[in-house]
């Protein structure tokens, strides 16, 4: 055995180099593959899991990882605007039954009903009487109700809805020569035709026309100057 040949007469020195036996090398050398050949060699040590590692690309790290496409961030949401409810009065004078007192705005572009904000402690029939008054220089009294109106709009970024009270008044006094030049551009006076044709808006137009079906179920004086 010490001549390195076994019972039947191998060589085990030549079976070593084939890599058969795990045993020590015969002479000192160690073979080439020594590391397959090492039970003690970890996996990850095996020259051939580092052939397969380098055949498949090395490990991708996260800063060597391409990016993907951003997701989307969320819209922001829009902060609801704010709802502000506004009420106003105001209505149609008639002079002699036949004549009605339109205010214009906005450099004469636009003509409607006199009208304005309700103050604390007053009702819609105050209300309506001093609008008047203060935007036209007339005085009225109030006969009946006419439909009102409700609609919105945006005003410095608040969402408002408004409400108007309109109502129909005989003339009492006042010249609408002494109008409020500050609050409106021109007061005029005019036939029924006339001034429902002038109105800018169709729910004050609807007004008007309920206003003239009423006067003919209400008897009005006669006026001296009313076709002023």
């Amino acid at each position: 055995m010490a001549d390195g040949t076994g019972p039947a007469g191998l060589d085990l020195r030549a079976r070593s180099r084939r890599g058969v036996v795990r045993g020590p090398p015969v002479g000192g050398h160690r073979p080439r593959d020594a590391s397959v050949l090492d039970p003690g060699a970890g996996w990850g040590d095996d020259p051939l899991t580092r052939h397969r590692r380098h055949r498949r690309g090395k490990p991708r790290t996260a800063a060597a990882a391409k990016p993907g496409p951003a997701a989307a961030a969320p819209p922001a949401e829009r902060p609801a605007p704010r709802v502000e409810h506004q009420r106003s009065a105001g209505g149609l004078i008639v002079r002699g039954g036949s004549r009605i007192l339109l205010i214009a705005t906005q450099e004469g572009k636009r003509w409607q009903l006199p009208k304005g904000h309700i103050e604390s402690g007053e009702t819609s029939e105050q209300a309506a009487i001093r609008e008047i008054r203060e935007e036209t220089g007339v005085t009225g009294r109030i006969l009946a109700s006419l439909p009102g109106v409700e609609y919105w709009f945006f005003d410095r970024g608040a969402r408002v809805h408004k409400k108007v009270d309109y109502f129909l008044l005989d003339y009492l006094s006042g010249d609408a020569a002494d109008f409020d030049a500050d609050e409106v551009s021109g007061v005029g006076w005019f036939s029924w035709d006339a001034g429902i044709g002038r109105l800018s808006f169709e729910n004050e137009r609807k007004a008007v026309v309920r206003a003239r079906a009423i006067l003919g179920e209400v008897s009005l004086p006669a006026s001296a100057d009313a076709k002023v």
